[in-house]
């Protein structure tokens, strides 16, 4: 059971552990000990709300699969303890940025001054590609 939040708390049965043995140095224990772990989490689980899952899905679009399934890997540690610890925090920071609602930004005039800036800008840039032109 992964705690998110208050309100928000996801039972094992949406998550699933996969281990296998890790890449890289490591010597006799990578070679023999399965600390990589694949958490695998359904998308399409009860646990979260239905805007909170369409910004989920709309933020990690590109890492959750055809199954509606996010896969995350870790293999950064020697124990499959923490590397399974290291997954499941990922999991909830991710849970946590898509419970943020994102900012409405208010559209706002641009200031007399600024029309201005840019009229010159515009005047400026004119005058420099008149300059390129042929002499007549």
């Amino acid at each position: 059971m992964l705690k998110v939040s208050h309100n928000i708390i996801i039972p094992d049965t949406d998550l699933k552990c996969q281990y296998s043995r890790s890449s890289g140095p490591g010597g006799q224990n990578v070679n023999k000990v399965e600390t990589r772990v694949q958490l695998f989490f359904d998308v399409t689980s009860s646990a979260l709300p239905e805007p909170v899952r369409q910004r989920f899905c709309k933020m990690y679009a590109n890492q959750i699969s055809k199954e509606q399934k996010l896969v995350l890997v870790s293999q950064c540690f020697r124990s499959q303890e923490r590397n399974r610890h290291a997954a499941l925090k990922r999991l909830k920071h991710y849970i946590e940025q898509a419970l943020k609602a994102p900012k409405h930004r208010k559209k706002k005039k641009p200031s007399k001054a600024m029309r201005e800036k840019r009229l010159r800008d515009k005047k400026y840039k004119s005058s420099i590609k008149g300059l390129r032109r042929k002499p007549d």
